[in-house]
């Protein structure tokens, strides 16, 4: 019996020596890297670059408007009987030996021949996805221009001129193009999008971002880009697979390359004074926004390392159920730190804290559902941590950013739902950035409808920061702004708006769900 009893006691040592520890491991942080941040571009204008050039770092433009001219090429149109994944692009244009992929304006196929000369503009992408017919799709990696606008010829019409060449012939593509574009030399030609057989490809860079210094010019001349400093493209490589590839030089770029462009902003600009004071929103099913005290976790919120971020950076990530995102920045001597981050719900915390742990600042001022601004002046520069949470503890979704004494002002503004329509007021050398909740398959519609003698534009995130839309600005000055998609899937969204000239500028934004 005593043996029986000592086993019995030893049963229940150990079971509750073992929930004890379990209970240790669900209240102690364990970091894990997760962040993804992603840099904002503040410039509206258009960089002119010839082919080489952008064929030598591709990575390097990611996001830019650049205007390109080459000569119009038709890709193959991929015919599925079922489950066709035809890719982004239907035509590039040659220049310099070098093609260049392009989407948009899908109806050139049958107004312009082949070889015809044309200037357009548009952002640089980067793709990856299947290409090809049903299983038989293979992986595609590749660069690509998003049209947005043909310079020339203008007006399109069905183009009835002679590309040049011998005796009025069409003419081909050399022997020497390079495609900007990784295809894998197993792809069949019959169920793929990819260039000619004997072209070379140029790999993705796999270093992201890369800087480029923006130089100002009051002369309205844009002189193209700086020479990277290392020697061309490389010598294509044989891979074994039948499509030679060329190596992707180390992208860096000399001291005397630059960009000339006009109309930049000056950068160390101090900050201006945000625009109108948001109002509250209105009431949330169940609940009020009657100021009170905030909720308490019901334990320790687990800190989650999501690595560093910096000022022109959107953030838009997701709080698990009573966690902390703990953000690294680092802040030189005698600066001024904003940082601002909401959730469409819930009630943002933000704390700084030192190299050491300890609290600085704990801002918790606005109300669920508003924009939490924190701003300290840091007098030593070091590391610090940026903590994110929601007063309740509650999961939710949030966007932040940072700013500088020297950064552009970029400011998040506010929250918007389906059905609203707000006025703001922006200030000069600054942009604007909304947040809204959606769900998978609403089909939606912004407009910004900016004061008269102010021309307005906007780009669109989606829920991992990523730019979907590029550059809205059809309208004329004074005129609205509009663009109607379907989400892809349900998150938090961004919306950035901004007055091409970099003027003051009074709008308004609505949101509708069609």
């Amino acid at each position: 019996m005593n043996l029986y009893r000592h086993l019995l006691f030893l049963i229940l040592f150990i079971a509750t020596v073992t929930a004890g520890c379990q209970r240790t491991q669900d209240v102690t942080p364990t970091p894990t890297t997760a962040g993804n941040p992603r840099p904002l571009t503040i410039g509206r204008d258009v960089y002119t670059i010839d082919f080489a050039e952008l064929a030598t770092d591709p990575a390097t433009y990611e996001g830019y408007h650049l205007q390109l001219t080459g000569q119009y090429k038709p890709l193959p149109t991929l015919v599925c009987a079922q489950d066709p994944y035809p890719g982004p692009v239907a035509w590039g244009l040659v220049s310099d030996g070098y093609l260049a992929y392009a989407s948009g304006y899908t109806q050139l196929r049958s107004l312009i021949p082949t070889g015809l000369t044309m200037t357009v503009q548009g952002q640089w992408r980067y793709w990856a996805g299947p290409v090809g017919c049903g299983k038989q799709a293979a992986h595609q990696e590749f660069w690509y221009l998003a049209v947005t606008d043909i310079i020339a010829p203008s007006p399109i019409t069905r183009v009835t001129l002679t590309p040049p060449g011998a005796d009025g012939e069409q003419p081909t593509a050399a022997a020497t193009e390079v495609a900007i574009v990784t295809t894998p030399a197993d792809i069949p030609p019959e169920t793929a999008v990819p260039p000619p057989a004997d072209l070379p490809t140029i790999p993705p860079a796999a270093t992201l971002p890369i800087t480029l210094t923006l130089t100002p010019t009051t002369e309205g001349v844009e002189t193209g880009v700086g020479t990277p400093a290392s020697t061309g493209v490389g010598t294509p490589v044989d891979t074994g697979g039948g499509t030679p590839t060329i190596p992707a030089p180390t992208p860096t770029i000399t001291s005397g390359g630059v960009i000339t462009v006009t109309g930049t902003p000056d950068l160390n600009a101090t900050p201006t004074k945000e625009g109108d004071v948001e109002e509250p929103p209105p009431p949330l099913p169940g609940g009020t926004n009657t100021p009170g005290p905030s909720p308490t976790p019901t334990s320790t919120p687990m800190v989650i390392n999501m690595g560093e971020i910096e000022d022109k950076f959107l953030a838009v990530e997701r709080l698990g159920s009573n966690e902390a995102h703990s953000w690294e920045v680092n802040i030189s001597a005698n600066d001024v730190l904003t940082a601002y981050a909401v959730a469409v719900q819930e009630d943002i915390v933000l704390t700084l804290l030192d190299a050491s742990g300890k609290v600085i600042i704990n801002q918790n001022s606005a109300l669920p559902g508003m924009v939490e601004t924190l701003v300290q002046s840091i007098a030593n520069a070091g590391s610090y941590r940026l903590h994110v949470s929601a007063s309740s503890g509650a999961a939710t979704d949030y966007a932040m950013m940072l700013r500088f004494n020297s950064s552009y002002a970029f400011v998040i503004k506010g929250v918007l739902r389906y059905g609203d329509s707000k006025t703001a007021s922006m200030p000069a050398d600054s942009d604007e950035f909304w947040h809204f909740a959606g769900t998978v398959g609403d089909n939606v519609t912004i407009t910004i409808t900016p004061g008269a003698g102010q021309d307005a534009f906007f780009k669109l995130y989606d829920t991992n920061a990523v730019d979907m839309a590029y550059f809205i600005d059809e309208g004329d000055v004074g005129e609205a702004e509009t663009f109607s998609f379907t989400l892809p899937v349900t998150g938090l969204y961004s919306i950035h708006v901004g007055e091409f000239n970099y003027g003051a500028m009074g709008y308004t934004i609505a949101l509708v769900k069609n």
